[in-house]
């Protein structure tokens, strides 16, 4: 605990600074614990019967352990890639909320909207997409290009020219993986009274 807290004091806690310092401590231990077996006399070390070196044994076995317990932590502290990708795509009110959709509006009013896409895809990706009301385009976008963590937001406006009860408002969005992404909101659009 002392040798982490050390570590993210000065040079930073990563799997090399960790691994490293790893490696001196066993170190350090391995030559103590040389100099304190050579200063036990022959009669009162341990010693384990049988054929060959009596200290051959415990060194190999000592060796594994500790080779086994860095390769773990080595790969516990190593920096894996993020092999998730995907795009974020949302839709917000005109007050940057997800609280005041168009739900319950009159035929012939209009209402804005913003389209927000972020590109997670490890890599630059090319989207396209459309906004429509019952199958019927209402809005459409073309080679919009995001870099890898780039985010752009889009204001619209959908106008709602038809009355009808839960009319399915649906966003499409399609990228150069082949992949889709939709969203829909209910809307009710009423007579003007």
């Amino acid at each position: 605990m002392a040798d982490a807290t050390f570590l993210l004091v000065t040079v930073g806690l990563n799997y090399v600074t960790l691994t490293f310092s790893m490696f001196i401590v066993s170190a350090v231990f391995v030559v103590l614990a040389f100099v304190r077996w050579r200063g036990v006399a022959q009669s009162d070390r341990l010693a384990i019967n049988g054929k060959g070196n009596s200290l051959l044994l415990p060194a190999i076995a000592g060796t594994i352990c500790l080779v086994l317990a860095l390769s773990g932590v080595t790969l516990l502290f190593y920096p894996h890639s993020n092999d998730v990708s995907y795009s974020e795509f949302y839709v917000l009110d005109s007050n940057r909320q997800t609280v005041d959709y168009p739900t319950n509006v009159t035929r012939g009013t209009s209402s804005a909207l913003i389209l927000g896409i972020t590109n997670h895809e490890n890599n630059a990706n090319t989207y396209s997409g459309t906004v429509s009301l019952n199958n019927s385009t209402l809005y459409s976008f073309d080679n919009l290009t995001l870099s890898l963590g780039q985010n752009i937001e889009k204001s619209i406006v959908v106008s709602f020219n038809s009355s009808g009860q839960k009319q399915k408002l649906q966003f499409t969005l399609t990228d150069s993986f082949n992949k889709t992404y939709e969203l829909h909101l209910w809307v009710n659009v009423n007579e003007s009274a």
